[in-house]
């Protein structure tokens, strides 16, 4: 008899602690002052089950969330402040807990890290080189603009 109740409790133990694979991905690379959206992407194993995801990353600020979901994937957005953030590159994780009730106590059961840069330019690395005469007079009116003499009118004049 007690055997069974033994091979009953690590029938039911294995079963609850399937083992979770999680990725995280990201649409970096990102400019300063934009968003970045970061994926969790759960394994089939895990899916249906009400777990919290807990995102983080290395920028040294407060940017953190936590969220209970039951699908498989979860988006994290952030917003990388040009005034704030350094242009470099970051690492951002997601830690997947699962509540186990006898103890009333989230326990890590998957992790996962991904790399994000934050550049300060939209375009790097390109110049713009005016090749003829008429490209110079033309970057020249673009830049400079058209400076136009008043003419003095009316009674004042």
């Amino acid at each position: 008899m007690a055997r069974t109740v033994l091979l009953f409790c690590l029938v039911i133990f294995v079963s609850t602690v399937a083992p979770c694979k999680v990725s995280l991905t990201n649409n970096g690379p990102a400019v300063r002052g934009s968003n970045i959206t970061f994926t969790a992407t759960l394994s089939q194993s895990c899916i249906g089950e009400n777990l919290k995801y807990v995102f983080m990353d290395s920028s040294g600020y407060t940017n953190d969330a936590e969220f209970m979901s039951t699908t498989g994937v979860v988006n994290w957005t952030v917003e990388y402040k040009r005034n704030l953030f350094v242009a470099r590159q970051y690492t951002a994780e997601v830690h997947i807990k699962r509540l186990y009730n006898i103890i009333n106590m989230y326990i890590e059961i998957a992790r996962a890290s991904t790399d994000f840069t934050l550049t300060g330019k939209l375009i790097n690395y390109v110049s713009f080189y005016p090749t003829s005469i008429s490209s110079i007079w033309l970057w020249l009116v673009v830049f400079l603009g058209f400076r136009t003499q008043r003419v003095k009118t009316g009674p004042y004049y």
